[in-house]
């Protein structure tokens, strides 16, 4: 069996079939297989779905119709036999996959029967899409969503292939020379003229030639035509920015007006991103901030962060002519905002790595004219294209005590997030000046607040939270402790020791930091067990449990079971 991990153990297999048992139905997560008298036979659809999603657990010999009761006559060996066999560990006759993911099995106890359970690991971008082989790529490709197995779309499809492939989209000729602007043509040519690319161009044609502008015959690539084009939706109505303002969190809430405010940003890629900007900043909350060079306002979301985004979404979407008929959205909602962009990640992006600074695009020419032609009120660029422009949100987000931006990321579409809760920029700035009368920075006042709102955190979880290295977090929190913050820190572990997590209870103070830090990790209604405290303070579970000891003997913590269980949780005393 193609092994990686830890295999879900019997109590939380317990766990998760009581919780189906409580909503009636499986989930993203676990798929209930009767297999009575053999292997069902569209387990081949939920291996397919969870190898092209995020992985899951399949329960073979759960009846899912009967209340998730084992199946009678349910034999765990022989349909182990018939799994291994059709995912290609049997030998090649009967396969049923192509691409198969990495599995492991073993047979589980569930209130004296046996069930077998078998972990589907999510398949490398190089290995998607997995797809039952007897119907084809197109017909055979599922994703999972909540607990159903849904066949791709064509256009999931052509994410998935071409995810590692350099587009080629923006390069392909589209418009004629008299469709741009002449204007911008001059400031690109200006902005380029040291520029090696230039050596030997004799004359402008042959420069746009050398750029990328203009195909070899003449014509008009769609990279062209988006940056300094007059009207490129001549050719492409959709290649715009729709707007929409709702007066509630959620589409189609019951009420007489559908929308507050609704702009179509068109024109070329920087008069697009300029009114987009300006669109969402009208109808957003500003407030009064009092510094020492006097009082001033702030929109609630700051505008640099949302021209970072949105021209993030316009420069990385898909331009593929199956994806040409599709605008970038932003909807506005009270409570937040949603930037949406067609098209998947790309190259070696993934969810857990989209803040490491690396820059990757698809769209390469697209990105390199855009550098080359500034904003058309600030004078700046729309697009550094050097992978800072997510660490930057990040941190510019979390310096107001906002939530770092959340990405939904789907195979065709990614839809950025970011909340608004403007009113408490004013508290924050007020509860920042009580630490300290000196200026530290924004890197400074971001983890100063991500401290506030969790009470103590390691090292590695401020690197996680606000994209900065590790050793930059470290000289940070020398720096504030030099300037007199009360920063405890201790075994890459920071806690503010004015924060109201602590209170004043006498028993902490007699306790090391690293031990109050876990009892900080404690809530008084979830209970958390040792192996999570463990990977959250990147120590062993021994270690932790040694603290956890501590905690219990001196009555701020209790456990939720015998030290022998395997069950044993903690909460806050």
């Amino acid at each position: 069996m193609r092994r990686w991990g830890v295999m879900i153990t019997a109590e939380q297999l317990a766990s998760a079939i009581y919780q189906m048992r409580a909503d009636g139905t499986d989930n993203s997560k676990f798929e209930a297989k009767a297999c009575g008298k053999k292997l069902s036979s569209d387990v081949w659809e939920s291996v397919s779905a969870f190898a092209n999603t995020n992985g899951g657990t399949l329960l073979l010999g759960l009846s899912e119709p009967e209340g998730f009761v084992v199946s009678k006559g349910f034999n765990p060996e022989r349909t182990l036999d018939q799994f291994m066999s059709g995912i290609g560990d049997g030998g090649k006759d009967g396969v049923k996959l192509a691409n198969p993911p990495r599995y492991q099995a073993d047979v589980i106890d569930f209130e004296g029967e046996h069930l077998l359970v078998v972990e589907i690991e999510e398949n490398e971008l190089a290995q998607k899409p997995c797809y039952i082989d007897a119907r084809g790529i197109r017909s055979g490709s599922f994703k999972r969503v909540f607990d159903k197995d849904v066949q791709l779309s064509a256009t999931e499809l052509f994410e998935i292939q071409h995810a590692m492939v350099r587009s080629g989209a923006d390069r392909i000729p589209v418009a004629h020379m008299e469709d741009l602007d002449d204007a911008l043509v001059d400031e690109l040519l200006r902005a380029r003229r040291h520029s090696r690319a230039l050596r030997g161009a004799n004359g402008k044609i042959d420069q746009l030639k050398r750029l990328g502008v203009l195909t070899a015959d003449g014509s008009v690539t769609l990279a062209g035509l988006l940056v300094l084009g007059l009207y490129p939706q001549q050719y492409y109505p959709k290649l715009i920015i729709d707007v929409a303002v709702f007066p509630d969190n959620e589409k189609g809430a019951p009420g007489s007006v559908r929308f507050l405010d609704r702009v179509r940003c068109d024109g070329g890629v920087v008069e697009m991103v300029d009114m987009a900007v300006e669109t969402v900043a009208r109808n957003l909350r500003s407030v009064s901030l009092v510094t020492g060079t006097g009082r001033h306002d702030e929109l609630e979301i700051p505008r640099e962060v949302l021209r970072e985004a949105i021209a993030n979404a316009v420069v990385h979407r898909e331009y593929d002519e199956r994806f040409v008929g599709q605008s970038v959205s932003i909807d506005v909602y009270p409570n937040r905002i949603e930037i949406a962009n067609p098209g998947g990640l790309w190259g070696t992006r993934t969810r857990e790595n989209l803040a490491d600074g690396v820059s990757e695009c698809r769209n390469d020419l697209l990105m390199s004219l855009i550098d080359g032609v500034p904003l058309s009120d600030e004078g700046g660029k729309i697009a550094e294209g050097n992978g800072t422009g997510i660490p930057f949100m990040i941190r510019e987000m979390r310096s107001r005590a906002l939530e770092s931006p959340e990405f939904h990321i789907g195979m065709d579409r990614v839809t950025l997030c970011l909340g608004r809760h403007g009113t408490e920029i004013v508290e924050n700035r007020a509860w920042l000046a009580t630490l300290t009368d000196e200026t530290v920075g924004k890197d400074a006042e971001a983890l100063l607040l991500l401290l506030r709102e969790r009470g103590v955190s390691s090292v590695w979880d401020i690197h996680e939270a606000l994209g900065l290295d590790s050793d930059r977090v470290r000289d940070l929190a020398k720096h504030l402790q030099e300037q007199g913050v009360p920063l405890a820190w201790a075994d890459d572990m920071l806690e503010l020791a004015a924060c109201d997590s602590a209170g004043d209870d006498d028993r902490l103070s007699a306790l090391r930091p690293i031990v109050r830090s876990v009892y900080l990790m404690l809530d008084e209604e979830e209970p958390v067990d040792a192996q999570e405290l463990a990977q959250r303070l990147r120590k062993s579970v021994r270690t932790v449990q040694r603290y956890l000891r501590e905690l219990v003997d001196a009555g701020l913590a209790v456990p939720t079971a015998g030290q022998s269980s395997s069950a044993r949780q903690y909460l806050k005393g």
